[in-house]
């Protein structure tokens, strides 16, 4: 089990390319802009339903 800092995303955060990078990939951008500020709980799953091989394309759950 993998843990997961709670926290919403700030205005760093959204600034930064790669977070946005990853919420775009995960079909996540119109969750997070459509509410305004991001609640806690929406990060702390997001966090927690990324696997650690996400990034292995040899790995049969990648890029699903």
């Amino acid at each position: 089990m993998r843990l997961a800092l709670e926290r919403e995303l700030g205005q760093e955060d959204l600034e930064c390319k790669k977070v946005m990078d990853l919420i775009e990939e995960a079909g996540l951008t119109k969750t997070v802009w459509g509410i305004g500020d991001c609640y806690e709980k929406l990060v702390k799953e997001f966090l927690v339903n990324i696997l650690e091989d996400c990034d292995d394309p040899l790995s049969k759950e990648f890029r699903k």
